[in-house]
């Protein structure tokens, strides 16, 4: 487009350099001669408009305007001239008189019109029609081309040779001599005062002259009121981020209303790419002279503009062009329809191309017309009426590829087709439904395409019984065609006999809310579940944001659907929405995730709600589930963070309130994963609840609060690992000094590390998550939202520390097992004690949370509902295993918190211990009698790593 801008701009400056506008001749002496230049030739025409204008100076009983004639003949093929007070006009060798006589010393503009079509000769005088005739069908059709014309004066051909006769010479001035290939009213004759002709143009190339030249007189300034105006913007911003185009255009839009005048309006605007081309359509009224108007509006557009502190909008005057608009020609267009395939060449404005059908001995016609929005031309819809059909079938339809130029005809042959059919069958459906599915995804989505497309749909819904195998289709079409539509204002309605489609442009820091009502008179059209005993009792509502994330509702959404038929008292309700992924990929209706919140006669309103299950902490596969096993997992996730977050409280209030139980290493390694772990928990729990406060700020921390002790979570796990290796691996000559000091460094401090980066990075990446459900109901989750960093310090992180996790329980196992066999104790401990020891070690290692790594595909909710359960219990796991079934925890519970039988006096078989890389008390330890083995003593503390180096040592000395 800009490139056919700037070569129109260079012909309209090079036919200034010879343009005879703002000049006139004055035809005052027997030898002033004009005649058309041999370079100039007359087509045939079938259509034409010729103007003129005069300005008589004296009384002259007879003076000639102009003359047409026939190459070498004497009959006046087109004229116009004056006798008697009386105006005469030619065509054809037909002479007609009209009785208006020019005044003298004045301007005026007299056009005569031809159209072989209407069969119709007009004269027209400053803008009235002064004759209006019809020609018989015996008169001829079309203008004699190659013809001899003559401005002021007559001519006749003596030998063959043209002689200017005198006595009927115009006595005055003419200007502005011009022929268009087209018929054209007295209003549009009257806008184009200032467009050059098609056919014979008022410039020094048309014309040859003797005896008297071409004077310029400034009041002839031709005056013009639509340009359009091309130009290339630049729009730079100090702050980070790219602007849209709805905001580019807003910016640029009110850059012109700010400097262009009153009498200046913008008509349409256009910008395309990010250095924008822009082209602006404008009017200025009241009309003003061409060179005027270009100057002023070159003057105002020019300087830069700055939108705000911030955005700064620049011209580039080398591209700037402001051209008064002419109309053209309609471009080659190819149209495909039931009736064949046409390619409509190039042709002039109001000009009417005919081409022969292709079945049938008929034609079809297609008109060139103008646009009076813009002062060019656009093709008329063909007319293709007489021709037969080619396509008689819908199946026929299987043939017809989809492009982004046909797609409107695509959609014309379906809706002409469907007219013929009452009942689809599945087949035929699916390939009418199968080609709107692709028109919808390549077609330029337009307004007019789209309401043509939900017409179409519309139709469909009246010719099918197969509701039930398209639903699914349909909705996806409509829905495709809501998010691809381009359409300019605040919004946009489509209404048919079955759908009702409004599009509404909102600011989403403004948005306060939407109400869209609907009637209709039509019954029974509605989406069809054949699994359900239920009967729809209400027209379907479908909401959906374009290109956006629903999240931060303050409240659930609230729908209130009106009853067709009036509900019985004894009636039961259900709000429910259409799933998708019902019967086998179908759709269904389903009421999970939305409820009854008030029903009465004649309505009923639904809340639409949905809650957060504990794998959107690990949500690796990001796909959505069926809302009933959501709200399970739901329910499931958080009753085990709660009894977790409680037993996790107690394992950490035993340790730190007994002393006795935190003097190894093992013990308070685990006090601070315990600590890590009861964080998790309780952020979680708090998460959904502090979201809804709609706060950015308190989202973000609350997100980041929670990466932070998942990541300690994950850290202390990995920790707990490497004591293991180190205590029951590699047992001998380890020394590390400050061991627990380095452990809680690590611990706590690579989390912080990881998490300060991500916030310095980028804060955004924490934020608020909703699952949107088709219901469009959702529940705000706090939460890592930028893909790469959850990959990268979540996904990548976890799988890390897991990985490193289960080499080391393969190792210990391994190690365990080989202890058994050389003992003969070992020989007799059973399976129990070896799942003990094995649930034990995994529940510490966090291994559980391997699961969330394979909840993909066929087995994505049962792996789900296994790791909800598994790991939001896994506090409650570690105080099992690490308090209750643990001797000397249980003993001091006894010493110090039961009374009477209960309690237990202080015993002094305590056993001391120490880690690897510590030092012994004492060089023996001392056994209780229930910890005789390596194997009791890792079941007892799996990852007490200092009892059991202890215990190796005191078995091989």
């Amino acid at each position: 487009m800009p490139i056919s801008h700037c070569v129109h701009m260079d012909i309209w400056k090079l036919s200034l350099v010879f343009s005879l506008w703002g000049q006139k001749v004055a035809f005052l002496g027997r030898s002033c001669y004009w005649q058309l230049s041999k370079t100039c030739t007359v087509p045939p025409l079938e259509e034409l408009s010729v103007c003129v204008d005069l300005w008589r100076q004296i009384t002259t009983s007879a003076w000639t305007a102009f003359v047409y004639k026939k190459p070498g003949e004497l009959g006046i093929e087109l004229g116009l001239a004056g006798k008697g007070g009386n105006l005469k006009a030619w065509l054809f060798g037909n002479e007609w008189t009209v009785a208006y006589d020019l005044p003298l010393q004045n301007w005026h503009t007299v056009c005569l019109t031809w159209s072989n079509h209407a069969r119709r000769f007009q004269l027209i005088v400053n803008g009235s029609v002064g004759l209006s005739s019809k020609l018989n069908d015996l008169a001829p059709s079309t203008l004699v081309p190659n013809g001899t014309l003559t401005l002021g004066v007559s001519h006749s051909f003596v030998g063959g040779v043209m002689n200017f006769e005198t006595g009927t010479n115009f006595m005055g001035e003419i200007t502005m001599f011009r022929m268009w290939q087209q018929e054209l009213n007295p209003q549009q004759l009257a806008e184009w005062k200032c467009v050059s002709g098609n056919v014979v143009t008022w410039s020094k190339n048309d014309w040859e002259y003797q005896g008297c030249s071409p004077i310029t007189d400034n009041r002839l300034k031709c005056e013009w009121s639509k340009y359009r105006i091309n130009m290339k913007l630049s729009i730079t911003q100090k702050a980070s981020g790219d602007l849209n185009g709805n905001e580019s255009k807003a910016i640029v839009l009110k850059w012109l209303e700010s400097i262009l005048p009153q009498n200046t309006l913008v008509n349409s605007l256009f910008l395309s790419s990010l250095r924008f081309s822009c082209v602006v359509y404008v009017t200025v009224s009241p009309h003003a002279t061409i060179d005027e108007t270009q100057d002023e509006l070159w003057t105002l557009l020019i300087h830069t503009y700055n939108h705000s502190d911030l955005t700064v909008l620049q011209t580039d005057p080398a591209s700037l062009n402001i051209l008064p608009v002419e109309p053209g020609l309609c471009p080659e267009d190819t149209t495909q329809t039931v009736y064949g395939l046409y390619t409509w060449p190039s042709i002039p404005a109001q000009d009417t191309y005919e081409m022969k059908c292709e079945k049938g001995h008929d034609s079809a016609t297609r008109l060139c017309k103008l646009d009076g929005s813009t002062d060019g031309v656009i093709w008329d819809p063909p007319d293709i009426s007489r021709c037969e059909k080619v396509m008689n079938d819908i199946d026929d339809l299987e043939g017809i590829t989809v492009t982004p130029n046909n797609s409107a005809d695509v959609l014309g042959m379906i809706e002409n087709l469907l007219r013929n059919e009452s009942d689809l069958s599945l087949s035929q459906l699916n390939t009418v439904l199968k080609k709107l599915s692709e028109v919808t995804e390549v077609g330029i989505m337009t307004s007019q395409l789209a309401d043509s497309i939900i017409s179409v749909v519309s139709n469909v819904l009246d010719s099918t019984s197969f509701l039930a195998q398209a639903t699914n289709k349909i909705l996806s079409i409509t829905e495709r065609v809501g998010n691809r539509i381009d359409f300019s204002g605040f919004c946009h309605n489509t209404t048919v006999p079955s759908l009702a489609l409004q599009l509404v442009n909102v600011e989403t820091e403004e948005f306060q809310g939407l109400t869209f009502g609907v009637s209709s008179f039509q019954t029974g059209l509605s989406p069809e579940d054949p699994s359900s005993s239920l009967a729809l009792n209400s027209y379907v509502l479908s909401a959906s944001v374009t290109n956006a994330t629903v999240n931060d509702l303050k409240d659930p959404v609230i729908v209130t659907l009106l009853h067709l038929q009036p509900k019985e008292d004894y009636s039961t309700v259900q709000c429910v929405y259409w799933d998708l992924e019902k019967n086998n990929g179908e759709g269904g209706w389903d009421d999970n995730g939305c409820q009854v919140k008030h029903t009465n006669f004649t309505h009923t309103s639904c809340i639409c709600f949905h809650l957060t299950h504990f794998g959107v902490l690990l949500d690796v596969s990001k796909m959505p589930i069926n809302p009933k096993d959501d709200m399970i997992l739901t329910i499931i996730t958080y009753l085990g963070c709660g009894i977790s977050s409680v037993f996790l409280g107690i394992t950490l209030l035993t340790y730190i309130a007994f002393g006795k139980l935190r003097g190894d290493y093992p013990s308070k390694i685990l006090m601070n994963l315990s600590g890590a772990l009861l964080g998790l928990n309780m952020c979680f729990l708090l998460n959904s609840w502090l979201a809804e406060f709609n706060n950015d700020g308190l989202c973000i921390a609350v997100a980041a609060i929670l990466h932070y002790f998942l990541l300690a979570s994950f850290t202390w796990m990995g920790l707990e690992a490497i004591n293991m290796y180190l205590a029951f691996v590699k047992v001998f000559n380890v020394y590390v000094p400050s061991y627990i000091l380095k452990f809680c460094l690590l611990g706590w401090g690579l989390p912080l590390m990881i998490v300060s980066i991500v916030l310095a990075a980028d804060k955004d990446c924490y934020g608020s998550a909703a699952s949107v459900m088709p219901v469009n109901s959702t529940s705000p989750f706090c939460w890592v939202q930028n893909d790469t960093a959850f990959f990268v310090t979540v996904v990548a992180f976890v799988v890390l520390i897991l990985l490193s996790n289960i080499c080391v329980f393969g190792l210990v196992l391994a190690q365990i097992r080989g202890l058994r066999l050389s003992k003969a104790a070992g020989m007799n401990r059973g399976m129990l004690h070896d799942l003990r020891v094995v649930a034990s070690l995994t529940f510490l290692l966090g291994l559980t949370w391997i699961l969330a790594f394979f909840a993909w595909g066929p087995a994505q909710v049962p792996l789900l509902y296994l790791f909800s359960a598994l790991n939001s219990l896994q506090g409650f796991f570690i105080f099992l295993f690490h308090c209750l079934m643990k001797d000397n925890v249980r003993k001091q519970w006894r010493i110090h918190l039961c009374c009477g039988k209960f309690k237990l006096t202080d015993y002094s078989a305590w056993s001391g211990s120490v880690t690897a890389g510590g030092r012994a008390k004492s060089g023996k330890l001392v056994h209780t009698p229930s910890e005789t083995t390596s194997e009791r003593k890792i079941s007892d503390s799996s990852g007490n790593g200092g009892d059991k180096a202890k215990e190796r040592d005191n078995g091989a000395g």
